[in-house]
């Protein structure tokens, strides 16, 4: 004989009841039946997928090969029911699968706001009051030698532009592996860019297009276009005629082609910055020793200043007819023009200060 409390009708009652609005209210307002604080940071973490498996985000490596980057939506379906398989521990009488249904609603709105959260709280910040409500998911898996070579790598993403209002949240950003990086954006991208890590600048050349030769981009060393390369389509202060020239071959030793011969370069540099129009005089560039072909030793760092690189991907337009499941991707290398300046002058101690630092 069939229990009451197994009944299909005696179901069927019960969920009605506890999905009315009253009883949904009355579960919202009892503070108890609140999700703690550690169960919701970690379903929002769920959410991102944080605990996944990357077996069940990559089954075959072919998918993610070397040297190479994916794009994806994330079905917010998916990781709901995610959610719910993690919440359906435990029960076992229909009066608990009741309860869950009832408050279904109110977990989803807690966990739309705590994806929002996750990163500001693992980056130890104070999140708002109030965050943006759910929107799509999307993602970014890259692989490559630069995620390992470089941790600092910063990623943005934009919708519509690159400009800051029009940029999106980035809900996570981690390393899977040394050379795998995952992120995942609040809505659809048009355009995302991968930066190199602004700590620090070095010095160094760029490969030609052979990729056998090295060349150098000259640079402004003075005026308002100080610390852009001659070539730059957005100079403060455009040239009336265009350069002759605005890279310069870099000589290397003959007995290694990797290292360059930084005096013969010092010595080339200074006609090429006459022909680019940098300088109106090649002496002009070594003022300390006037009448010599070299350049001084500030004016060649300037040159050879390599700032962060940029890394575009942005929509291409609609799909071939023949394939329209194909998103199209550009990409493109963008150069972030700088200008290095030195606020302070530093002057010689007095004797009145070595004597405090001496005291102290």
């Amino acid at each position: 004989m069939k229990s009451w409390m197994t009944s299909a009708t005696h179901y069927r009652t019960l969920l009605a009841f506890t999905a009315q609005t009253a009883y949904e209210d009355a579960m919202v307002s009892d503070e108890e039946e609140q999700l703690p604080e550690p169960l919701r940071d970690w379903l929002g973490r769920l959410r991102l997928l944080y605990g996944v498996p990357f077996a069940y985000l990559v089954p075959n490596e072919k998918l993610l090969p070397k040297e190479s980057i994916r794009f994806f939506y994330i079905d917010r379906n998916w990781t709901d029911r995610l959610v719910d398989g993690a919440l359906s521990v435990g029960k076992t009488t229909t009066s608990e699968y009741a309860h869950h249904h009832a408050v279904n609603t109110m977990v989803c709105q807690d966990l739309d706001e705590e994806e929002h959260r996750v990163r500001i709280h693992l980056r130890g910040e104070t999140p708002p009051y109030s965050v943006a409500e759910a929107a799509d998911m999307t993602g970014m898996l890259m692989r490559s030698r630069i995620v390992s070579g470089w941790p600092g790598l910063e990623v943005k993403a934009y919708k519509g532009s690159d400009e800051p209002k029009d940029k999106l949240t980035l809900l996570r950003m981690d390393r899977l592996a040394p050379d795998v990086l995952l992120c995942i954006f609040s809505d659809i991208p048009t355009i995302v860019d991968v930066e190199e890590p602004r700590e620090g600048i070095q010095f160094g050349v760029d490969q030609g297009e052979d990729r056998r030769s090295y060349e150098l981009k000259l640079r402004y060393v003075r005026g308002p276009n100080a610390g852009y390369n001659v070539g730059h389509s957005e100079l403060p202060q455009p040239p009336a005629e265009a350069p002759d020239q605005d890279t310069i071959g870099v000589s290397v030793r003959k007995a290694n082609r990797e290292v360059i011969h930084v005096r013969q370069l010092a010595a080339d540099l200074p006609n090429a910055l006459v022909g680019a129009g940098v300088i109106d005089d090649a002496n002009d560039v070594a003022p300390d020793d006037p009448g010599t072909r070299s350049i001084s030793p500030a004016n060649l760092a300037v040159q050879m200043l390599q700032f962060p690189f940029r890394q575009r991907f942005e929509g291409a337009g609609s799909p071939p007819p023949d394939r329209p499941d194909l998103d199209l991707i550009q990409v493109t290398t963008i150069y972030t023009a700088a200008t290095v300046k030195v606020e302070t002058v530093l002057e010689d101690l007095t004797e009145e200060d070595v004597s405090a630092l001496l005291e102290s």
